[in-house]
């Protein structure tokens, strides 16, 4: 099996297994009852192109995110990205502690990110936008021999 085909074959974020969600007993019909899925970098993206890091949009963006997540006890998502508006307007107490999880559960928190972001002290230290050294040889080549 080539490389590649051993990199498609891994798992799709579909096939990580659910997260139960933090409680929401100000919810109580769906207290106990969501879970959180995995994002795949598709999904992650068409919120980000919807207006993150736009300052108005930042509630939709949050409540695009929930959206994405949430899941019921067979992996089935419980809202559709036609939902964010309605879950922007829920209260924040409990779309803060929905929110949260869905990042932890990604791997969208700032810690988890630290170490793949470029930073403005390791471009300094090295002129590159990472903090990986430059690899010193190319790769091996096949003679055919």
């Amino acid at each position: 099996m080539s490389l590649r085909d051993s990199l498609l074959a891994t798992r799709n974020a579909a096939d990580v297994p659910l997260t139960p969600a933090p409680p929401t007993p100000e919810w109580p019909a769906v207290d106990g009852r969501l879970f959180l899925g995995t994002l795949s970098e598709a999904d992650l993206g068409s919120i980000s192109s919807s207006g993150a890091g736009q300052e108005a949009d930042e509630g939709l963006f949050r409540a695009g995110l929930v959206c994405k997540v949430l899941r019921d006890a067979n992996a089935n998502r419980v809202l559709q990205d036609s939902d964010a508006p309605a879950m922007a307007a829920k209260e924040t107490l409990v779309m803060e502690r929905l929110y949260h999880a869905a990042r932890e559960a990604n791997g969208l928190t700032e810690e988890n990110r630290r170490g793949f972001l470029p930073t403005a002290a390791s471009t300094a230290q090295n002129g590159s936008p990472t903090s990986s050294p430059a690899p010193s040889a190319a790769p091996p080549t096949s003679t055919g021999s």
